[in-house]
């Protein structure tokens, strides 16, 4: 900041320029050459604005702590309700996998099954992202590492992944509030470190396989 600046500065609303050492307001900024502070002060809408710009990011990021206890029956009726469409047709996610022409000759309609599959899939991910943010990772973790163990049948997949799911996401949580002492960290951020280095195996593995550039 500039010398011939103060005076400017000091007429603008909400700024006070204080002698170094005093301390006020929401936050400073230091001046190296005339030793002084820039002091912004206490402002509802600034603070609000704050305020909301950092649960816009705790929510893209994905976080459990906002969650409310009043939203457990609702999300448990969405899920109830997707589940109810998806278990059904785990036999005909198994024919799909032979691919589109297969299934249809084995008698599967193929987009009566893709659009019920489209709809469950969408309520539980919008359910689940109205609640608790954007959490990555949850869905190619679990559903790869439970087919290493239980093979492809989605008969076995589909339920396993649900609950499984849900299993890893209580542990990353726990992991979350735990690894520093009196804070919290956001669950997607957990969730990263464990999906993103899966993620970079898999799309090697693609490369290799020429499937993908």
């Amino acid at each position: 900041i500039a010398r011939n600046d103060h005076q400017a500065i000091k007429a603008m609303p909400g700024i006070q320029v204080l002698d170094e050492g005093n301390t006020v307001g929401a936050g400073f900024v230091a001046e190296p050459v005339h030793r002084r502070v820039l002091v912004i002060d206490d402002d509802e809408d600034f603070l609000a604005g704050l305020a909301e710009g950092t649960s816009i990011f705790l929510w893209l990021i994905g976080n459990l702590a906002s969650a409310r206890s009043e939203l457990l029956l609702p999300l448990a009726g969405l899920f109830a309700l997707a589940l109810a469409c998806a278990l059904p047709l785990a036999r005909t996610l198994n024919l799909l996998a032979l691919g589109d022409e297969a299934a249809e000759q084995l008698g599967i309609s193929v987009e009566t099954a893709k659009r019920v599959l489209l709809f469950a899939t969408a309520l539980m991910v919008g359910a689940a992202v109205s609640v608790s943010g954007l959490i990555g990772f949850v869905g190619l973790i679990v559903p790869h590492a439970l087919r290493l163990v239980l093979g492809p049948d989605h008969r076995l997949l589909v339920p396993a992944s649900a609950l499984a799911g849900a299993a890893f996401l209580v542990v990353c949580d726990a992991a979350a509030r735990s690894v520093l002492p009196g804070r919290e960290l956001p669950v997607g951020a957990i969730t990263a470190l464990a999906g993103g280095p899966l993620f970079l195996v898999l799309m090697r593995r693609q490369q290799r396989r020429g499937l993908i550039a």
